[in-house]
């Protein structure tokens, strides 16, 4: 099995109910199975239900399902259109429609306009979706100063508020050149278990042997999601080792869908000692 796992007891809830709706019980089987992904559970429900009647069941039943879908089965056929247009009318599945799935095409346009009309998404796009082409002046007007940075730092926190295990490490650019190079190979904080933290680590503690890090380059959190989703924040900051603000964060959501919200920047917190969870894991 490969691929995000359906852990959120609500995904899995709507997924069961789609496939009771359609009387499909060995897709519901699947959907049951702690250990399946959305591969396993959309391969089942072609075999079971067809195509056709998939694609009809999850259209009515939001963008998210439809971005699954164009995400996790290939031969979509003449379908793909109307998934995409379903996925476009959410900005934050437009934005992942847009990063994550291929030859979009004319559909692009949409995409770009729905993810324009929230703050937060159209500025996920301009970091994250390349060759925005006309879209970049419509997005960057959007998103006005939230593109700037969000202050001076000298290290991040997190706190657990998901149902899933979590760490955090640093990305920076130094001299136009971005680390770490490879996010696997990184140095990442203690890991939090669900619900739990927070922990907080200053930028000092993240570069290796050899990655430069300097007063004034760009450094920004990226989370690893344990059998789930990484998320790599679009909020950026300013490394400044003389000051003892740091970096505020929450993380929310499921494993598929995992967010992670900025609260604020703010002096770091003493009595939490660095590389240690307030939480025993």
């Amino acid at each position: 099995m490969a691929g995000p796992r359906l852990t959120h007891y609500v995904q899995r809830q709507i997924g069961l109910g789609l496939a009771e709706a359609e009387n499909a019980t060995r897709t519901s089987r699947v959907i049951k199975d702690p250990d399946a992904c959305y591969d396993d559970i959309f391969a089942a429900a072609v075999e079971e239900i067809g195509i056709d009647r998939l694609v009809a069941r999850v259209l009515d039943n939001g963008p998210e399902w439809a971005y699954r879908v164009l995400l996790h089965v290939s031969d979509l056929g003449s379908h793909r259109s109307a998934l995409i247009a379903k996925a476009a009318e959410s900005p934050e599945w437009a934005f992942n429609t847009l990063r994550s799935v291929p030859d979009l095409g004319r559909h692009r346009d949409k995409l770009m306009a729905t993810a324009a009309k929230s703050p937060e998404w159209a500025l996920q796009t301009l970091r994250f979706v390349p060759d925005l082409g006309s879209s970049q002046h419509m997005l960057e007007t959007k998103v006005g100063p939230l593109a700037q940075s969000f202050g001076n730092i000298s290290g991040f926190n997190l706190l657990d508020q998901a149902w899933y295990n979590c760490s955090f490490t640093m990305k920076w650019v130094h001299n136009g050149v971005t680390y770490p190079t490879d996010v696997g190979g990184a140095t990442y904080s203690p890991e939090l278990s669900g619900g739990g933290g927070p922990t907080q680590e200053p930028c000092t503690y993240f570069p290796k042997e050899n990655e430069p890090l300097q007063a004034g380059d760009a450094v920004w959190m990226y989370m690893y999601v344990r059998a789930g989703n990484d998320v790599e924040s679009a909020f950026r900051f300013t490394y400044d080792p003389s000051t003892e603000n740091y970096a505020y964060f929450t993380a929310t959501g499921s494993t598929s869908s995992p967010t992670l919200a900025l609260v604020g920047v703010e002096p770091y917190n003493p009595n939490l000692p660095h590389g240690q969870s307030a939480v025993p894991a």
